[in-house]
């Protein structure tokens, strides 16, 4: 079998939690999950070279079935990932379910590829990353059960490998994909022929399936007009040959952009009275990436931009919930801001559109609140036709570079659902304190233009 005509497909079996339960654990959906039930899947790749010279049998006798065993382990604490979204016709409401005989699928493939060319920062089509990420079949419209979760580990001979992953958004957000990412890294690190079925995991890495219940709504609340678990076909990867680029600001450059953003303030409120300000790494590569991003994008911008970021409540909640929360437990913030703003009225001025949504979430839990999914098929769409949305995914606060399974830091941590105009930040390999951008562009041109813009931050 072949995959792209890139990948060769060795192997596709199940993995199942280690430790056997001959009970189904079900978890309902909380509030912050039903934006996302129509959702595609989100999914990575990260890369790991291996310095040494290893033989193709290391990988196949060594590397594979350690990640195999650790990822049983795993799945013990993480028990809904191995199963599934569910609307039975005689559920009112959807549930996520684990039953005893579910698993997750795992493939094992290989791939002549050029290591180094896909795991690069070098602007490249996206369509590059396709064969590397396992597919949760998109169900048909009458669809009761999807699968939350597909790996894929794609050996690149005398270079290393990458895994690849397709969770579904309905289960978890970011900080919920990083709390299992780490765990499975962890375990792998150890001796895992001393590790019981019934290990227990460190007490940062255990996660807590509580459901909040200081933002319970009725459920009923929430139901989409059309029972449907397929996923909104205006939200699926874009385009293959869309351009993916990555772009690294070292702490040297963030803090450049913070003097600016200061200095441009200084001069704007002479004489007038101080406003408060979080200007953080994240605000000013945010705001940065977001203004190359809409003079890249030239008359072909519309001239609305809705400016939105999500933002992690777990703390914010009254009372407040477990750091290791499991699910969804983000609020979303944004604004309209008239897409000319971006290219005359200086730096500092998105700056303080940031801030000021991220000042609006940490002011209370009053201001927190889960949204009702929009109906996406027809509002949403209307939506997007009328206007350049723009946001932010991942953060660097996650640490995505930290996740060594034994043989190393990853060389590329690469989110291949990114998604027009969405912008990605996270940390960097360096782990230094700065900050690595990417996002997606239509076009080669639009790409240079961009490319040319953050150059100036950059140099």
């Amino acid at each position: 079998m072949e995959k792209e005509n890139a990948v060769k497909i060795v192997e596709v079996c199940k993995i199942s939690p280690s430790s056997h339960s001959s009970s189904k654990f079900s978890l309902p959906l909380a509030a912050f999950d039903w934006l996302f039930i129509n959702f595609p899947p989100l999914d990575r790749v990260i890369y790991y070279s291996i310095s040494h010279n290893y033989s193709d049998s290391f990988f196949h006798s060594i590397i594979i079935p350690k990640l195999k065993h650790s990822l049983s382990l795993t799945l013990s604490h993480f028990l809904p990932l191995a199963g599934n979204l569910l609307w039975p016709a005689d559920s009112p409401l959807p549930f996520i379910l684990y039953s005893p005989n579910d698993a997750v699928s795992f493939t094992v493939a290989e791939t002549d590829s050029d290591f180094h060319r896909v795991s690069g920062n070098h602007p490249r089509q996206i369509k590059d990353s396709y064969p590397f990420v396992p597919m949760i079949q998109p169900p048909n419209s009458s669809a009761t059960a999807v699968p939350l979760m597909a790996v894929q580990v794609t050996h690149f001979p005398n270079h290393g490998f990458c895994i690849g992953l397709s969770t579904h958004h309905v289960l978890l957000d970011d900080k919920s994909f990083s709390l299992f990412f780490k765990s499975w890294a962890h375990i792998n690190r150890c001796q895992l022929e001393s590790l019981s079925p019934n290990y227990n995991l460190p007490s940062e890495f255990t996660p807590s399936f509580e459901r909040p219940t200081n933002v319970l709504r009725n459920p009923l609340d929430f139901v989409p007009k059309k029972r449907s678990l397929k996923f909104s076909q205006l939200l699926l990867m874009s385009p293959s040959n869309w351009i993916l680029g990555t772009f690294e600001l070292t702490p040297t450059h963030i803090e450049k952009l913070k003097k600016r953003v200061l200095e441009e303030i200084e001069d704007d409120q002479k004489g007038g009275s101080e406003e408060e300000l979080h200007l953080s790494t994240f605000v000013v590569a945010y705001a940065y990436a977001l203004i190359c991003l809409i003079k890249a994008k030239q008359g072909e911008c519309k001239e609305v931009v809705h400016l939105s970021l999500a933002a992690d409540v777990r703390g914010l909640l009254d009372p407040p919930i477990s750091s290791n929360y499991f699910g969804n437990c983000v609020t979303h913030r944004g604004m309209l801001v008239e897409a000319r703003e971006f290219r005359e009225e200086g730096f500092a001025n998105i700056v303080k559109k940031i801030s000021h949504l991220i000042l609006e979430v940490k002011g209370g839990s009053s201001a927190i609140e889960a949204h009702k999914p929009p109906d996406v098929d027809e509002q949403q769409h209307s939506f997007l036709s009328e206007i350049e949305a723009c946001t932010v995914v991942a953060s660097p606060k996650f640490k995505y570079y930290q996740n060594d399974f034994g043989w190393g830091n990853p060389n590329k941590c690469e989110i291949v659902s990114l998604g027009s105009n969405n912008i990605a930040l996270t940390d960097t390999r360096d782990g230094d304190g700065g900050i690595e951008v990417s996002l997606l562009l239509p076009n080669p041109h639009q790409m240079d233009i961009f490319v040319s813009l953050i150059a100036q931050c950059l140099n």
